[in-house]
């Protein structure tokens, strides 16, 4: 699991997102590994994952608090 710990302008697509892994991250998107990405505000997580078939996005919302 790798996590970018600057924030990302979620305005961006699955393939936005693939890019920024291989760009920013330097690491191979098509490994299986899962990548945690969180926006400017704190307050919203996507998780891109590679699963052998296809991208898989998980996006996670917090209406009244904020991710540490």
């Amino acid at each position: 699991m790798y996590l970018q710990s600057d924030p990302v302008d979620f305005r961006k697509s699955m393939d936005g997102l693939v890019v920024l892994v291989e760009g920013e991250l330097e690491r191979d998107a098509y490994t299986g590994a899962l990548f945690l990405l969180c926006n400017k505000a704190k307050d919203k997580l996507k998780l891109v994952h590679w699963d052998k078939t296809c991208f898989l996005l998980w996006y996670k919302r917090l209406e009244k608090q904020k991710f540490k």
